[in-house]
């Protein structure tokens, strides 16, 4: 499984610009398996590791006493939605696997709106806590033998959509929504989340042990493609609806009110601040002959300098996909010349 990678523009890069023409998809197309890899280095191209893609659906991260796990599902037709603190099944794939009509899919979401709310309690915070204590909080939640059903419904899902009922006042508000909410309507352990406001803006989390951005920006970017590209649907209703996906908590009441607190202080603990420069654009990084990454990175530093009085160690990560297995490497911008260029701005 690989993809065809280099320097150029877009998901498919090149090094000469040859790569994804008529030409180069002939001849690779030509070439036994064994020797594309060759083919496609005759006209600057090679091949990245893809191995992540098979974790991008139907898993989930499961807590461990000592260390966590990777649930990887098969056969999962479902996604899961949380509005507040409850959860809800749509199925999306017919048996065949066909995608159920967008239609059928805008109505279930549709009902899920308009359905008032339970008090259950918010079972999401636990995900949020400790790993030990989310993963003895799981174990007592399994002694009740009715909720093994409703955790693998939610451990199996394709992926987990998370139906926001605030709407952002403004950039920092949208950002500390997106980035955590209330940390209670998430599921973190699962694959990916797709996070979406009363006015239809998005975003997606993911969990980060089984892969990295690349593979997650890739399924994005093709979902937003089609997106855009295809007319908005008329809600017409299925046979079958949503499912409530109901929980026992009872047993587990003071495990989540404890979640919620150590939620509520850690998120207390940060800042998030916007200031729009509409100036400092990659046009204008560029006609000063710089790059745009660099020039952020020692901003990062810069900034820190300024407000700390010393430098900070940053974090910048490598894709290494051009190896088998490869995810990221770290590079580290917190070098003798960063640390020179801020005396010289002090």
């Amino acid at each position: 499984n690989a993809c065809m990678g280099g320097s150029g523009k877009g998901f498919l890069k090149f090094l000469n610009g040859k790569g994804g023409s008529a030409e180069f998809d002939r001849v690779t197309s030509l070439l036994p398996s064994s020797l594309s890899f060759y083919g496609a280095y005759a006209y600057g191209s090679y091949p990245l590791d893809m191995s992540q893609y098979q974790n991008l659906f139907e898993s989930t991260r499961l807590p461990g006493l000592k260390k966590d796990s990777l649930l990887k599902s098969q056969g999962s037709r479902h996604v899961v939605v949380q509005r507040g603190n409850d959860f809800w099944e749509i199925e999306v794939l017919r048996a065949d696997g066909r995608v159920v009509p967008h239609a059928q899919i805008l109505a279930a979401v549709q009902r899920i709106l308009s359905s008032p709310p339970s008090a259950s309690l918010p079972l999401g915070a636990l995900t949020a806590a400790h790993r030990t204590t989310w993963a003895k909080a799981r174990a007592k939640l399994l002694e009740d033998p009715r909720n093994a059903r409703p955790l693998a419904v939610v451990d199996s899902a394709l992926f987990a959509v998370c139906l926001e009922d605030r709407t952002p006042t403004d950039a920092v508000d949208l950002n500390r929504l997106m980035l955590h909410g209330d940390g209670r309507n998430r599921w973190f352990d699962k694959s990916f989340q797709i996070i979406v406001t009363p006015t239809g803006k998005a975003a997606v989390m993911f969990e980060h042990s089984w892969g990295d951005g690349v593979a997650v920006v890739r399924f994005v970017n093709e979902m937003f493609a089609d997106s855009v590209n295809t007319a908005p649907a008329e809600p017409v209703t299925a046979a079958e609806g949503p499912k409530r996906v109901e929980f026992e908590l009872e047993h587990v009441a003071r495990d989540i009110k404890s979640a919620c607190d150590e939620t509520d202080r850690v998120l207390a603990t940060l800042d998030v601040a916007a200031q729009e420069w509409p100036e400092m654009s990659p046009t204008f990084i560029h006609s000063k002959k710089s790059a745009v990454d660099g020039t952020f990175q020692m901003l990062f530093q810069l900034a820190h300098w300024h407000m700390h009085g010393h430098a900070a160690s940053t974090y910048e990560s490598a894709n290494t996909s051009a190896f088998k297995h490869g995810r990221t490497e770290t590079i580290r911008s917190c070098t003798v010349q960063a640390k020179a260029m801020c005396q010289t701005f002090s």
